[in-house]
């Protein structure tokens, strides 16, 4: 797991720092659908601060997507506070930049 993160910090490119975050968003969705979901929180925690760090206007559907994955492994957790707050920021930044996933 922590090559991914490495390899991210790694990259140079901005497009290599993206593909690194989308891939981690799928691993994190991988494991949320074989029920691992604390694996699964940890991929997507890395790659909401890797998109965060690449700057979310830039990238919004990848943000949106990293948001709503990280609430469901919230909700899968029973950490239904977190969960509330990952799709209310979730549904605010789709509303805010007017986009649908």
């Amino acid at each position: 797991r922590l090559s991914f993160v490495r390899t991210a910090h790694n990259q140079q490119s901005e497009m290599g720092r993206k593909r690194v975050a989308q891939s981690l968003l799928d691993l994190g969705h991988v494991h949320l659908q074989l029920d691992r979901p604390q694996i699964a929180k940890e991929f997507l925690r890395e790659a909401l601060h890797i998109t965060r760090n690449l700057g979310v206007a830039s990238h919004p559907s990848l943000y949106a997507k990293a948001l709503d994955r990280m609430g469901s492994c919230h909700k899968d957790l029973k950490q239904f506070e977190e969960a509330k707050t990952m799709f209310l920021e979730e549904l605010h930044f789709v509303e805010q930049h007017g986009f649908s996933q």
